[in-house]
């Protein structure tokens, strides 16, 4: 019997996920005439939420969503209630650095991403010392 309700379970949760995923996917706006494939097989959401601020170099990109995946994180615009694809990181291909808290400025929570497949490391300022570990 438990093992019964465990694979009900299982399914219930995998239906739930794919639902969250095809809701997201419904939610960007096409760039270019192009929209991303979030459904993949395999592909699991994991955590969508907003960071106060994400810096490429010495661009600052503003506000924005994050949403991870069990294999990648995508980082969007919100307008209106769509969101606009800024970026899309393949997990396999990154590292995560948290920033020394003497090198953050006061009441600054943040990590970098570097890329390995490419050259370019983006800084990512939470609002809070939680939501920086959340993530």
């Amino acid at each position: 019997m438990e093992k019964i309700l465990s694979t009900i379970n299982k399914q219930k949760d995998d239906d739930e996920n794919i639902k969250k995923v095809i809701e997201l996917s419904n939610k960007f706006m096409a760039a270019y005439g192009e929209n991303i494939a979030l459904m993949q097989p395999g592909r699991r959401f994991v955590k969508k939420g907003k960071v106060k601020r994400i810096l490429e170099g010495k661009m600052d990109i503003g506000g924005r969503i994050l949403i991870l995946f069990n294999d990648l994180i995508v980082i969007a615009k919100k307008k209106e209630d769509k969101y606009c694809l800024r970026l899309v990181l393949p997990i396999e291909s990154l590292i995560l650095w948290e920033i020394p808290r003497r090198k953050q400025q006061k009441k600054q929570f943040g990590f970098q991403i570097v890329r390995t497949d490419k050259t370019q490391i983006l800084t990512i300022l939470c609002d809070s010392e939680a939501s920086k570990k959340e993530w």
